[in-house]
């Protein structure tokens, strides 16, 4: 999943912000959706939060949607979305292009002080792209 948004300069988050994350059930194991990183039962609690992996990802591209430049904000980020209902409307999309899968939805924030975009998703669902998030609840 990517997010498109407008500069390549982050924001820092000025108080805690409410986003959703949807992640797959994959033999017993919660698993993010696109680069399948596992997501143990203590970050799932809240105990301890769940960063970013891997090299950052941003580029500039054309978007033939908006005929205008965005950058495109991918690997090296938590992606979360801003709506409960987008969360919804990904997860069933998962679930009707791969029947097999098993999708959870969970409350998160992303915590104060963590550089972050805001943006939209490959979907045009409002969506998040952070260094780190802190899960709260699991909703499904």
């Amino acid at each position: 999943m990517c997010l498109t948004t407008k500069t390549s300069v982050c924001s820092v988050s000025e108080k805690e912000i409410k986003c959703y994350k949807v992640l797959l059930l994959d033999n017993g194991m919660y698993v993010t959706p696109y680069q399948r990183i596992f997501v143990p039962k203590l970050v799932r609690e809240g105990n301890i939060p769940f960063f970013a992996d891997g090299a950052i990802n941003i580029r500039l591209d054309y978007c033939e949607e908006t005929l205008s430049d965005s950058y495109l904000i991918g690997k090296g980020f938590i992606h979360t979305y801003k709506y409960l209902g987008s969360a919804f409307d990904f997860k069933k999309n998962l679930e009707i292009m791969h029947p097999d899968y098993v999708c959870g939805i969970f409350e998160c924030e992303i915590p104060k002080g963590t550089k972050y975009y805001e943006g939209q998703d490959d979907y045009f669902e409002m969506s998040f792209a952070s260094e780190k998030i802190m899960f709260k609840k699991q909703i499904v």
